[in-house]
């Protein structure tokens, strides 16, 4: 009858908004520098948050990698 959300359980599903994108944005040189790569787009999709004594969020993101193009003669 009612959609609350459960004490500790994760919201639906929902397109992402600006200030999740602006979250993506901050945490993507971390991502860039423990992955190893260069994201030329980095663009949040969806996101879903669970409270708890905090704020955890799981996002999809849509990347596109950059490969470096280098010549390298042996």
């Amino acid at each position: 009858m009612f959609n609350l959300p459960i004490p500790g359980g994760w919201s639906r599903t929902t397109d992402s908004t600006e200030w999740i994108q602006k979250i993506c944005h901050q945490v993507k040189p971390q991502v860039e520098k423990e992955t190893g790569l260069n994201y030329g787009e980095y663009t949040a999709l969806k996101y879903r948050s669970q409270v708890v004594q905090g704020l955890n969020l799981v996002i999809k993101v849509n990347n596109i990698v950059i490969f470096e193009e280098r010549n390298v003669f042996v």
